[in-house]
């Protein structure tokens, strides 16, 4: 479908899918599993879904920082910015360290690292195949306008995340 047609309905479904998701999901911390529910494959693979520090190193403003990232990533998604790849790079290069000193700090230290690890690595990969797979609708309009709002949507839920982390 090179042309730019798209299946009856298809746009429709594109363009609520942003709406949807912001209904089914429910009120979230990034980053707040603590104790037995902290640990294991299961916690490891819902981890990527819901929000290192294993060596027990403090980063100050981790929340800030990922809450940040969010609203960074939302706005360029939002706004179809194409910055300079050595900048985004580094960019997400700065943030990734946040979101992996949080990662680190949730497991407790005499739980399973390695099934933690198969879990989150699992869940993080089904995460990135659903991002390309929702960055094919970009070909259609439709896809395109759905694109924009979800990210808008994402730089407005890193906004709720830094006021939470803030306040």
């Amino acid at each position: 479908m090179t042309n730019g047609a798209t299946k009856p309905g298809s746009s429709r479904i594109a363009a609520l899918l942003p709406m949807l998701l912001l209904i089914w999901s429910t009120r979230a911390h990034a980053h707040i599993l603590s104790g037995d529910a902290a640990g294991g494959f299961v916690s490891g693979f819902e981890h990527p879904i819901s929000g290192l520090g294993l060596m027990g190193v403090p980063l100050p403003g981790t929340e800030i920082g990922i809450a940040l990232s969010a609203i960074g990533l939302g706005a360029v998604v939002a706004t179809e910015a194409r910055p300079p790849l050595i900048f985004a790079a580094l960019l997400v290069g700065f943030f990734a360290i946040f979101h992996g000193h949080a990662h680190g700090t949730e497991l407790p230290p005499d739980e399973n690292g390695v099934l933690y690890s198969i879990g989150f690595v699992v869940a993080t990969g089904l995460l990135h195949l659903t991002g390309i797979g929702i960055g094919l609708i970009h070909r259609w309009k439709a896809g395109e306008v759905a694109l924009r709002l979800g990210g808008a949507g994402v730089a407005a839920t890193g906004c709720f995340f830094l006021w939470d982390a803030l306040t």
